[in-house]
């Protein structure tokens, strides 16, 4: 969330009173900034800055958001059976 905020140059209580579609358009600029990351570690800080908007009942589009996670990978579909 740390570096979320530090990207978008906002406190706490301003990023709540954005419109949804800014709002997405900053994660989405804060996924992009993340490029050379695993998909996973993509994944859970999207889900770190996504939180404190669905506590606070803002919806934002998580599919459209997701689609900026990148592709999945073949070791990703791999359940334990097949590694081991």
């Amino acid at each position: 969330m740390k570096k979320y905020m530090e990207l978008v140059g906002a406190k706490k209580v301003e990023l709540i009173r954005q419109d949804p579609k800014i709002i997405e358009q900053q994660i989405i600029d804060f996924m992009v900034s993340l490029q050379g990351l695993s998909r996973a570690t993509k994944s859970l800080r999207m889900a770190a800055v996504v939180a404190p908007y669905s506590i606070n009942d803002i919806t934002l589009n998580r599919k459209r958001l997701s689609k900026f996670l990148g592709p999945k990978t073949n070791e990703e579909d791999k359940t334990t059976n097949d590694v081991f």
